[in-house]
């Protein structure tokens, strides 16, 4: 028996507030590059005090995720269906009827819960896009072929900015914007689900500008704009970019 919209509604709230656990000390760890480096870069590891254990990391950072982004894709696959039958009925009102001004659409000012769900949902598009390709090239590769992966540090993320100076600025920029937003937007929304918290309208574009701009100042502070970033495991990382895809040095890092 298929589940219904508002069971994968559950599940998707369940491990998101489980992600978050994650997510929240992830990339608010990184942010304090704006601060320090050396801060951000402590912050790193002890956050890994948390995820980093036998059997809770690939469950926390795998199996969650999966989980997450499979409740999330059946119910976009039934609300696409929704919209082709209700579009196709409006068309056929439309036409029976003779009014065809505008298409038979009626345009509207969107409201700012409605603005955040849209970005919502293309923050997890962008996440889906680069996600496994972010964990592949910071841990699972590192655990492959490094003799201690746990030198892995912000210095590997400094590396890439200068590595590819174009790319790597933009891919951080976008997967730290939507990794941030969908946080924010997953928590107040699982909430609000489990009558947490009452449904409230929030300022959702000025968090995601604000979520924009704090990650924009960690790839500058990752790029060297604020301080001097020193990269001592550089021939390491070098290594470590020749690994990827059969050697041809092209990773997300």
């Amino acid at each position: 028996m298929p589940l219904s919209d508002h069971t994968l509604t559950t599940i998707q709230a369940l491990t998101g507030l489980t992600f978050s656990t994650f997510s929240l000390i992830h990339l608010t760890g990184h942010s304090l590059a704006t601060i320090s480096f050396r801060l951000a870069d402590s912050a790193i590891f002890a956050n890994r005090e948390y995820y980093q254990i036998p059997y809770w990391e690939p469950v926390l950072v795998g199996g969650v995720v999966i989980v997450h982004a499979a409740a999330g894709a059946v119910k976009a696959y039934r609300r696409r269906a929704r919209k082709r039958v209700a579009a196709a009925k409006r068309k056929g009102d439309d036409e029976g009827s003779g009014n065809e001004e505008n298409g038979g659409v009626l345009k509207k000012t969107e409201s700012e819960t409605v603005k955040g769900l849209r970005y919502h949902r293309w923050s997890g598009y962008v996440l889906g896009l680069f996600y496994g390709g972010h964990v592949y090239a910071t841990r699972i590769n590192p655990i492959r072929v490094l003799p201690d992966p746990s030198v892995v540090d912000l210095t590997y993320a400094a590396y890439t900015m200068h590595w590819l100076p174009v790319w790597f600025p933009a891919y951080y920029l976008a997967l730290g914007t939507a990794g941030l937003y969908h946080t924010f937007f997953g928590i107040h929304q699982s909430l609000v689900h489990f009558k947490v918290i009452k449904p409230t309208t929030r300022p959702w574009t000025k968090i995601l500008y604000g979520c924009t701009a704090v990650m924009a100042s960690t790839v500058a502070a990752l790029c060297g704009v604020y301080e001097t970033v020193p990269i001592p495991l550089k021939a390491k990382w070098d290594f470590l970019q020749s690994t990827y895809v059969g050697g041809s040095g092209v990773a997300l890092g």
